[in-house]
């Protein structure tokens, strides 16, 4: 069912001059609202700008075809509420787009609308937060690896400085309200992304960051507290998928003798973002926001089998550590994997095998 407690609050200033602008796809009934405040010479997308642009027209077709031919009126407002009232009359063809097509510059609507299907409460807003700041600028400032220059828009947190200043409130925000944890590195790659994608509105993104670190269906704030050793029992199930699926690479990377926090680690903390190629990072966040938290380990095992043939040829650790260093190429089949049905019974299994959560 979809969220009635939690109000859309006003639309802010910022937030209509962030709305969506696609030049090229005018024909569409939905670039009617996503085009708001641009002009044709303008030629620039102000929020959600990491998407693959030549798939721009056929993503929105999808998302188009969703509403039967209505022809939605209004501004961005009115595009999500039809989101949320689709999402709640056809969960399953919403999810299926989802798997297909993405979300391209309207992923954020997309997200935001799963988000607030799981939320029933009013959302705190963070304040003051009791942590070095500048713990949190040194991360901020490098947020994102050089390798990852080609995309432009990457400097975002390095050339500007609203944008530095809009991460490091985000994570003080979070840390204000968990304070179990405070800031760990790792949670600036998880901000940053959805910052991002919220187009820079520090709201919008607050939304998304409260949704993903506490709501049970992906709880990422159970990564970062001792009682709770989620990142363990994400490897640990990773192991047991794996074993079942393909015995011959469970072995060899057991006789490698791998620690799984180097590589899964890493994953974990950042949901993919650390050393993964960031379009395919967001192929992936496509599948956690629609299937949960747990749908990981079936991502890992994907990756390994994936890379099969590349971490059989590996003789050592080290070399193992090189193949998932840096950008590594590998191939998902992301529809199948969003049909996935999680086994419950090997997440309890797990679950039971930990101490109990205090809190």
């Amino acid at each position: 069912m979809g969220n009635k407690c939690h109000e859309e609050p006003p639309i802010s200033r910022d937030q209509k001059r962030l709305t969506y602008f696609i030049s090229y796809a005018q024909n569409l009934h939905i670039s009617n609202i996503v085009r708001e405040n641009g002009t044709q010479e303008e030629k620039q997308y102000e929020i959600g700008f990491f998407f693959d642009q030549k798939n721009v027209n056929q993503t929105l077709k999808a998302w188009q075809n969703l509403f039967e031919g209505q022809i939605i009126e209004g501004n961005v407002r009115d595009l999500q509420n039809a989101f949320y009232t689709m999402h709640r009359k056809k969960p399953l063809q919403f999810n299926e787009i989802l798997m297909k097509n993405g979300g391209g510059p309207i992923r954020w609507l997309i997200w935001k609308t799963i988000f607030k299907s799981q939320l029933c409460e009013q959302i705190p807003f963070g304040k003051d937060f009791e942590i070095s700041k500048s713990d949190i600028l040194r991360d901020v400032t490098r947020t994102f690896p050089k390798q990852y220059i080609q995309y432009e828009c990457l400097l975002y947190f390095q050339k500007n400085p609203e944008s530095v200043n809009k991460l490091s409130d985000l994570l003080g925000m979070t840390c204000s309200i968990f304070k179990q944890f405070s800031y760990t590195q790792g949670m600036n790659y998880i901000m940053a992304l959805i910052l991002m994608q919220a187009g820079g509105d520090l709201n919008e993104a607050w939304l998304g960051a409260y949704s993903i670190m506490t709501q049970p269906k992906w709880m990422m704030y159970l990564m970062y507290v001792d009682e709770f050793p989620l990142q363990s029992m994400i490897g640990k199930i990773t192991m047991e998928l794996l074993k079942q699926q393909d015995i011959q690479l469970y072995h060899h990377y057991i006789k490698l003798g791998i620690e799984d926090a180097f590589i899964l680690s890493k994953w974990c903390f950042t949901l993919y973002t650390y050393n993964m190629e960031l379009n395919k990072a967001l192929q992936l966040w496509d599948l956690i926001v629609s299937k949960g938290i747990f749908i990981m380990p079936y991502i890992n095992v994907a990756i390994f089998m994936s890379l099969k043939f590349q971490i059989l040829a590996c003789r050592d650790d080290g070399e193992l550590q090189d193949l998932f260093h840096n950008d590594f190429e590998f191939v998902l089949d992301k529809q199948n994997l969003g049909k996935i049905v999680i086994d419950k019974k090997l997440i309890q299994k797990n679950i039971q095998t930990h101490k109990k959560i205090r809190f």
